[in-house]
């Protein structure tokens, strides 16, 4: 899946963002860890950095 994705990337930024994410969700599933669960816990209770 990820292979083909990857060529729609915009930049280089992009595709590691991307592959990044695909990670943590392939984890979660490896797991036994609901993935959208998972990223709304992480989204919810870890503070974002500004840019």
């Amino acid at each position: 899946m990820g292979r083909k994705n990857w060529l729609f990337s915009a930049s280089p930024k992009g595709a590691a963002a991307s592959a990044c994410a695909y990670s943590i969700v392939e984890t979660c599933k490896a797991n036994g860890i609901d993935p959208e669960k998972y990223l709304i816990y992480i989204f919810t209770q870890c503070p974002m950095k500004s840019a």
